[in-house]
């Protein structure tokens, strides 16, 4: 009796844990599908009550707001249409109204042109101007497809904010491709024409904007046509944008694993922010620490207010607001670790104060000249390794030595060997085969005399490619290893 009632007891213990295991499982795949139905109809209630610019997020059944109100009222009926949501717990204000505006000399406006597609993000000064620059911006350039991240908030310049901001939209019409960036009464123009009479009408528009705005134009004439780099790297185009809110990336990497880095530096600096990524993979970048480069530069989003960077080639432009001195001073130091031969300029306001003005990667510094010998070295006799073998060649014997003398010029600075491949083969062998040989030309370098402690190997496999993969020509210059150099 006793024996029969131990198996009862056991059976029905057994089978409570049993229970418990699948109501564990089903709480585990079903609270995510809660979550994200909630986002969803919260967001779909804010579109309902007609209210933009808006970022919905979720902390378990918490509805977390953030974003730009345009006034107090619109901040009221945002919260009220979120708590309204059936299922939603609370309602985690975060919204910025009037009482928040942006200083006048950090009030943005940034728009992006590839042809096809348009991003705008930054502000406009109210919900009527957002709409009608969102409605002239598809009126004048009839784009595919409009990505619109406007904010709506105080603090433009002047009453002439909504009309600087069209006619840089207008200057974009003839154009293959633009960047229009205004912060303040700065005015920043960059793009491509294919005539120099479309250039001409860009730049007429461009020249009668009225003071105090000043316009810094930069058009270049090309076919659009994704061609390899010219000297430097220029060309290669790159840009990103970021209003406190969420953040848009345009124009080229070099692989979809550059994306995947880049979103990385991202989501590092700036944890849950929206990432609106319009990067497209092409062939055509400086070298392999352009990822690098870009990544270290998205990485100081996390510290400002807003920020932007143009990347032309090898070149960087960093625009930003950060919200204090100590901030800014912190994005200045970060730059001085950029890559060797990546001159960046550095323009950071502070809420209320005047905008500083830096420059990094001095391009007359023993470092950027260190890293031009190696990279015409490397160019000029590239290593040859046999089919899968990471020998480093006799024949490289002379290229070994001009390396080590070329890093005796250079002393204080540090010295990555990357190794490359095409992309033949399976992505882990590639990786481990580079890095196998970027080793091999580590040791024969400390061989030479190069101190090893200066020294770092590393492998990228098919990641980081400078030439299209789809002919002969191309993946013999992905196979390649390059010297890079770091202050």
């Amino acid at each position: 009796m006793e024996r029969r009632q131990t198996r009862i007891w056991l059976t029905a213990a057994l089978g409570a844990a049993a229970w418990l295991i699948v109501a564990g499982l089903a709480l585990w795949f079903t609270i995510p599908a809660i979550t994200t139905d909630l986002q969803g109809r919260s967001e779909a209630a804010l579109k309902a009550a007609h209210i933009d610019g808006i970022a919905v997020a979720m902390a378990g059944r918490t509805t977390v707001l953030t974003g730009y109100a345009a006034d107090d009222k619109e901040k009221a009926d945002a919260v009220a249409a979120v708590d309204a949501v059936w299922g939603v717990a609370a309602v985690d204000d975060r919204i910025q109204s009037a009482g928040a505006a942006a200083q006048p000399d950090s009030y943005r406006f940034n728009a992006v042109w590839d042809g096809r597609r348009l991003s705008l993000t930054g502000f406009m000064p109210s919900r009527d101007a957002r709409e009608d620059t969102v409605r002239f911006a598809r009126d004048k350039l009839a784009p595919q497809e409009v990505v619109d991240g406007l904010q709506v908030a105080p603090g433009a310049p002047d009453a002439n904010w909504q009309d600087i901001a069209a006619a840089g939209l207008a200057a974009m019409k003839t154009l293959r491709s633009a960047t229009l960036s205004i912060q303040g009464t700065r005015v920043g123009f960059k793009g491509v024409a294919a005539t120099t009479a479309d250039r001409a009408a860009a730049v007429d528009i461009l020249s009668r904007l009225p003071a105090p705005y000043e316009t810094s134009i930069d058009i270049t004439y090309g076919d659009g046509t994704a061609a390899g780099p010219a000297a430097g790297g220029g060309g290669y185009r790159f840009g990103a944008a970021y209003d406190g809110v969420s953040v848009a990336l345009t124009g080229n990497v070099p692989s979809k694993a550059v994306q995947t880095v880049l979103k990385t530096a991202l989501s590092d600096a700036l944890p849950g922010t929206k990432v609106d990524d319009r990067t497209k993979p092409a062939p055509g970048a400086p070298d392999g620490a352009w990822a690098d480069a870009i990544a270290l530069a998205l990485g100081e989003f996390g510290g400002m207010k807003s920020a932007t960077l143009e990347a032309d080639g090898n070149s960087l432009v960093f625009r930003a607001m950060a919200p204090t001195a100590k901030a800014r001073d912190a994005a200045f130091a970060a730059f001085i670790n950029l890559p060797a031969g990546y001159p960046a300029r550095l323009e950071i306001s502070v809420a209320g104060g005047d905008t500083a003005v830096k420059t990094a990667g001095d391009e007359a510094s023993p470092a950027s000249a260190c890293q031009k010998a190696f990279a015409a070295a490397l160019t000029e006799s590239p290593i040859v390794f046999a089919s899968s073998s990471a020998r480093v060649p006799e024949a490289a014997e002379p290229l070994i030595e001009t390396l080590a003398k070329t890093a005796a010029t250079c002393p204080n600075a540090r010295l990555e060997v990357a190794g490359h491949t095409d992309a033949s083969g399976k992505a882990a062998s590639n990786i481990s085969l580079s890095f196998q040989r970027a080793e091999a030309v580590e040791a024969a370098l400390i061989v030479k005399g190069v101190d090893g402690r200066r020294l770092t190997a590393k492998g990228y496999g098919a990641d980081r490619p400078v030439a299209a993969n789809d002919n002969d020509a191309g993946k013999a210059r992905n196979r390649r290893i390059e010297v890079i150099v770091r202050p």
